[in-house]
């Protein structure tokens, strides 16, 4: 009954945890809950791992004989348990075929045939068993609608009279140890009940063919890649619609033979550096020519070429920003020409062949050949680096170009996302020479303690990006940001500012003083900032808020997130050193800001003593959330809310144009809209536990699962 699917593996064994950057509707029911259950698993089971020590000459598990290793465990708690939600949609599913209601996978007969397989199979087990079942009693929490609680009251059950036969029929039917004999039981009623209203099953008429290919178009872009290609394989008809879909995106990989976490044993195990680098040498230029080959392929396929919008070459290869010890001394660097030469040789000849607007950069090195191949393109948009640098040539002709006419530049490119690994003057920023019109910047830092710094002052000169910026994230710069504060000093002696959006990230906090001297070489470059969010300030004075006010009279979002010690690298609630009114009161002249958030810190209890008695029902919705206990009069007398109201208050009272305000941390914790009318000063319409979190999303970047900033009307980016 229960299956750990291959599908949810790499063929190396690596779980497949990360979803599409697009909402994808669930296929199956109950889909998404077993997702977000098996990720919880997979980080529990990674962690363990990462701090058990390996015995020698033994290799890691992989992520699927974990987590199977971890399903087999007895006694799982149900937060953690994802298999049984498997064994709720296989009773589920049935019913939806008698109901007529089911999920977006269908309800086909062979379908109902597999599933009625397994279900005749199942009773006659069970009736076999029967004699062995008794009835007992036990005590349950029981919810109470009088009392408004759950309470204990006595429960009689059926149960096996031999332990080890339920453990012997769990383990034939491969049953999730966190259910227990009675609870199947339900279940199985559940489904009878179900059977005996409507008999008869419902199949579905309509196939996907049917559809007209402006919907099947809707369809394909939802799936994956190898969704779409499994699709489109079927029939000559769905594969004319998913080809714009298979061949929208490509990846040119360079795999290593071996995963990078066995590359020390290697090095350490050899007793011949010198022909194991010729052996790791070799292999590196099998791995480059597959995708010069891949490359010459698509070349030869004009048809594909013309679909093909996103593009990523990928280095896979572990190199010496591993901490590898000895790895420098027998493994070639991923900036050697005669390795890598011929690789993005081959690459800008791609190039010319495609439309591209987006380009990602993963762990390569850029030379002048690659720069100039960039430059040259004329339908680029987004520009995507992660762990990729600039080669030392590249770097000195950037840094000591007389004129920036002298550098590959590429004019049509407007949205840049780069990764910085290195915390001073990683050599990414040369990147942005050969952006000089950009309008959004997403700089990440690969270790968000350590953070990043600004770029090395002998390339401020050739970086004029900043000048035409209009979307700036910052997220995870060093808590020291002098070389930040001269960086954009220089870019305001150069000419002003077109900053709007600004959002200022750091690990360990910054301090209050240096983020005032930061937004005053903003403000001196005339930056029209609308958009300011500070994640990670050691304090919060009043002096440095009537100063973002002065500066910025015309903000019309500021968010504010304060560190409570100095060792604090992540946002938590804390205890601000002020009354809040009086934060309010030093954004009275702020006539156009309608939105406000931070994390005050507040206590749940004290918001709304009444979570004290539905804090057993509150566990059971997160557990069971299509199980709801709430009736409507607890719907109106605030179930599970937490009442953020009289910190949001004394802020309407003193922004006039207010239209929002968040309390939160690195989540929401509560949000709500300000509602005005001629009729009543204002309606607060509050969204408790972090569900009302879209209409934040182009205020604060990066919340849920979010990256960088949310463009009103991308169109102007072209």
């Amino acid at each position: 009954m229960y299956s750990d699917s291959d599908d949810d593996y790499e063929d190396d064994g690596s779980y497949k945890h990360e979803r599409q950057e697009r909402p994808c509707p669930a296929m199956r029911i109950m889909e998404d809950i077993e997702y977000r259950l098996k990720l919880d698993a997979y980080f529990v089971v990674t962690d363990e791992a990462d701090k058990t020590p390996l015995e020698p000459g033994k290799q890691r598990p992989t992520d699927k004989e974990l987590l199977r290793a971890f399903a087999a465990r007895p006694g799982l708690d149900i937060p953690q348990d994802w298999r049984r939600w498997r064994i709720i949609r296989f009773f589920r599913e049935i019913e939806g075929f008698h109901n007529g209601e089911l999920d977006l996978t269908g309800r086909w007969r062979w379908r109902y045939q597999q599933l009625l397989a397994k279900w005749n199979n199942l009773l006659r087990n069970l009736a076999q068993l029967r004699p062995h079942i008794i009835r007992t009693v036990i005590r349950r929490p029981i919810w109470d609608e009088s009392q408004g609680r759950a309470v204990e009251r006595p429960l009689v059950v059926e149960v096996f009279d031999d332990d080890d036969m339920w453990k012997t029929f769990q383990a034939r039917w491969k049953l999730s140890s966190s259910v227990e004999f009675h609870t199947f039981i339900h279940m199985l009623q559940d489904v009878n009940r179900a059977l005996a209203s409507n008999p008869r099953p419902k199949f579905q008429q309509m196939t996907l063919v049917d559809l007209p290919p402006e919907l099947l178009a809707i369809v394909f872009s939802y799936a994956s890649v190898r969704n779409c290609a499994a699709l489109g394989a079927t029939c000559k008809f769905l594969h004319n619609v998913s080809f714009d879909f298979v061949y929208r995106t490509k990846q040119f990989i360079l795999f290593p033979p071996f995963p990078p976490s066995n590359y020390a044993h290697l090095v350490v195990e050899s007793n011949d550096l010198v022909s194991l680098r010729q052996d790791l040498t070799s292999q590196l230029i099998r791995s480059r020519d597959k995708c010069i080959g891949e490359m010459h392929f698509l070349m030869q396929r004009k048809d594909i070429c013309a679909k093909l919008e996103d593009v990523a070459i990928q280095n896979n290869w572990p190199t010496s920003d591993f901490g590898i010890e000895n790895l420098a001394a027998v493994f070639t660097p991923p900036d050697s020409v005669e390795v890598f030469g011929p690789l993005y040789e081959r690459l800008g000849q791609l190039l010319q062949h495609l439309k591209l607007t987006t380009l990602r950069l993963v762990a390569i090195s850029l030379n002048q050949t690659l720069a100039s191949n960039i430059a040259e393109h004329a339908s680029l948009v987004t520009l995507i680096s992660s762990c990729s640098q600039v080669d030392q040539p590249l770097q000195q002709r950037i840094g000591s170009a007389s004129s920036v006419v002298s550098i590959p530049r590429n004019e049509r490119i407007r949205i840049v996302t780069i990764r910085i690994e290195r915390e001073e003057h990683d050599s990414s920023w040369y990147i942005l020479a050969l952006c000089p019109r950009l309008v959004s910047l997403h700089v990440i830092a690969g270790d968000p303690r350590n953070g990043f710094t600004a770029p090395a002052p002998d390339a401020w000169s050739s970086l004029d990006f900043i000048n035409h910026l209009e979307y700036l994230y910052l997220d995870g710069v060093h808590w020291i940001i002098h070389d930040l504060i001269d960086f954009f000093a220089a870019s305001t002696a150069r000419g002003p500012l077109r900053l709007t959006h600004f959002k200022l990230e750091a690990g360990y906090a910054v301090l209050p003083e240096d983020v005032g001297a930061l937004l005053r070489a903003i403000h001196g470059g005339s930056a029209p900032l609308r958009v300011l969010v500070l994640d990670g300030i050691a304090a919060a004075p009043l002096e440095l808020f009537v100063s973002i006010a002065q500066l910025f009279p015309n903000l019309e979002a500021l968010s504010f997130l304060r560190r409570e010690t100095d060792r604090q690298y992540q946002a938590r609630p804390c205890q601000w050193e002020h009354p809040i009114y009086e934060y309010a009161q030093c954004l009275r002249d702020m006539t156009e800001l309608r939105h406000f958030s931070a994390n005050f810190i507040f206590d749940w209890v004290d918001a709304i003593p009444y979570i004290v008695n539905l804090f057993e029902p509150a566990v059971m919705d997160y557990l069971y959330p299509e199980q709801r206990y709430r009736t409507e009069q607890e719907e109106r007398a605030g179930w599970r809310r937490v009442d953020g109201r009289p910190f949001v208050l004394p802020f309407i009272a003193h922004c006039p144009a207010l239209e929002s305000f968040a309390l939160l941390s690195a989540r929401v914790h509560w949000s709500c809209t300000i509602k005005r009318s001629a009729t009543e000063p204002f309606d607060i319409v509050d969204f408790p536990l972090d569900t009302g979190v879209d209409h934040l999303s182009k205020w604060l970047p990066g919340l849920k699962g979010g990256t960088t900033w949310v463009i009103d009307d991308p169109r102007k980016l072209r």
